[in-house]
């Protein structure tokens, strides 16, 4: 269950954003004939992801159930949760959709981004190992904050910190903005590059 965890969420993450960063260029062809908004396409592609995400999810509880942990009030906390991850990894697949577009190697930088990421979102090893001066910096995290909210609901039977909250709530809405900044300044160079 603690491994799960954190695999959980970094597999979703990994998945739905190298999803959302190749879409664009991917579904040219879709692009280039059907007037659709082009936001829809990299938050399609994250969305798509979604289903291995209830696939994994449906085990996790299993297993919570398994283990003997039930379900309460705290469990509630999940729904927003995972609506602020996911808010946060579409905004990262706008931006980097559309600098794929431009620089094809994106996709590349993303798949690095990732195994690196990897080591530092806590999968399988404790919060508590974490140096004192790092704690804040894991908890801007959003990746790392879903891991660390999800071991309090599942495993503790706890509500997370309302300060983890807050930082995923900065974190959604910060990604959002600037992906949706980016992709749209983007945009209408898009027809010449695909």
């Amino acid at each position: 269950m603690f491994v799960l965890c954190g695999l959980v969420p970094y597999n979703f993450f990994a998945g739905a954003l190298l999803a959302g960063t190749t879409s664009m260029v991917d579904s040219a062809s879709l692009v280039k004939r059907l007037p659709v908004p082009r936001e829809v396409v990299p938050m399609a592609a994250v969305l798509s992801n979604g289903v291995h995400l209830m696939i994994q999810a449906a085990l996790l509880l299993a297993l919570t159930l398994f283990y003997g942990h039930r379900p309460g009030v705290e469990w509630l906390w999940l729904i927003p949760i995972w609506v602020l991850y996911v808010t946060f990894v579409c905004g990262l697949a706008l931006g980097a959709s559309a600098i794929n577009v431009f620089i094809r190697d994106t996709r590349y930088v993303v798949e690095s981004f990732n195994l690196v990421l990897f080591w530092l979102v806590p999968i399988f090893y404790s919060f508590t190992i974490i140096p004192a001066q790092y704690i804040e910096v894991y908890k801007f995290n959003p990746v790392a904050a879903l891991v660390l909210a999800m071991r309090n609901i599942l495993i503790d039977g706890i509500a997370p910190p309302m300060s983890l909250m807050v930082n995923m709530v900065i974190a959604a809405c910060v990604a959002l903005a600037m992906g949706l900044i980016i992709f749209r300044r983007l945009k209408p160079r898009f027809y010449e590059h695909i």
